[in-house]
């Protein structure tokens, strides 16, 4: 099992190295050079809506930076050296942690963005709409491409780049499909065999380490997860883990190991190719809405919901499934829009 978690890692890091040499390049935002800021694993971010965005230690909960900020946030990655934070949604922002100040902003000037993806390498924001999905530069905020070819009356969701960083998909809640398209805006594929898809803060779709496949989750309280192939969008495989909605789904870093959650309080961490369990979260009375690994497969971070509570994070132990601490200092907090952990520079 460890000899194959290794090898699945090896393949992503080629994978990711081959796609930023390809037009997604490993470099610093303004010309920096990669000189990591933290070790893969170390910090990650989360960010609420209208009110601000913070780091933190992931061993710890100790908060290292925050920034308070009237936008409203809908998704934040870190840049391949972890220095700086590039956040997306209707404003868009480069944050540079060391300096602490902004040296990028700029207006989407698109109408109902729900969610936004950065790209693996850091230097494109991905913002689709109810009328177009558009590409920015992360560097000059300038709008680098739009896709026109949109049918849809709610906001397109769950956008995420493959790990190469060549490809993206998002999903459509008014026709229940995923699409992928390459960075050009090109079609590339429909998957057309689905259940319902979430139109809510919810992560119901993931490409695997090597991008080759995509999880995704019903969201018609059929608790069926699907894998595919993300060429050719045949559905590969059929899992049966919950009897409720499902809120999210993420592959391991290794790619061999999967989590998903689920309207029910229950989470669960497993191997795809087995099927079988490795261990259950006792989520309480709430939701994991957000689920994902840290590099080194130990830990997960999850973005938790309650009714009745705060949004907070809990970090959990993959092996055990024992929570390790949450963060639960967020009462100024209407909601937590997403949470990402820093993974490392692509390819090393």
């Amino acid at each position: 099992m460890k000899r194959v978690k290794v090898i699945g890692l090896v393949l992503f890091l080629m994978v990711v190295l081959i796609g930023c040499g390809n037009g997604d390049d490993v470099v610093g935002l303004n010309g920096d050079d990669i000189d990591p800021m933290f070790e893969p694993g170390e910090v990650a971010v989360s960010d609420g809506p209208g009110v601000g965005t913070i780091v933190w230690d992931i061993e710890t909960g100790e908060v290292l930076y925050e920034r308070e900020t009237h936008i409203s946030r809908t998704g934040t990655e870190f840049s391949p050296c972890g220095s700086k934070i590039i956040g997306g949604g209707s404003e868009m922002e480069v944050w540079d942690l060391e300096k602490d100040e902004i040296i990028m902003e700029s207006s989407a000037d698109e109408i109902r963005i729900r969610y936004s993806a950065v790209s693996p390498c850091g230097n494109i924001i991905l913002t689709p709409s109810n009328e177009r999905i558009s590409m920015w530069d992360s560097e000059t905020g300038e709008k680098i491409r739009a896709i026109e070819d949109v049918t849809t009356t709610q906001p397109l969701g769950d956008p995420e780049f493959s790990p190469s960083g060549d490809r993206f998909m998002v999903s459509n809640v008014d026709f229940d499909r995923i699409t992928v398209w390459d960075r050009t805006g090109e079609k590339l594929v429909e998957f057309e065999e689905h259940g319902a898809l979430a139109d809510t803060r919810t992560n119901t779709v993931a490409f695997s380490p090597c991008g080759e496949k995509i999880m995704s989750a019903d969201y018609d309280g059929s608790g069926k997860i699907r894998l595919w192939d993300s060429e050719t969008g045949e559905v590969l495989r059929k899992f049966d883990y919950h009897s409720e909605v499902l809120r999210a789904v993420e592959f391991s870093p290794c790619g061999e190991v999967a989590a998903s959650s689920c309207r029910d309080s229950l989470a669960k961490v497993w191997e795809i190719e087995s099927k079988e369990t490795i261990s259950s979260f006792d989520i309480g009375q709430g939701e994991l809405l957000e689920m994902e690994f840290t590099p080194c497969q130990e830990k997960i971070v999850s973005l938790y919901s309650g009714s009745e509570d705060p949004d907070r994070i809990k970090v959990w132990e993959v092996e055990t499934g024992n929570l390790l601490y949450e963060i639960d200092d967020f009462e100024r907090y209407a909601e937590i829009h997403g949470i990402s952990v820093y993974q490392g520079v692509p390819g090393e």
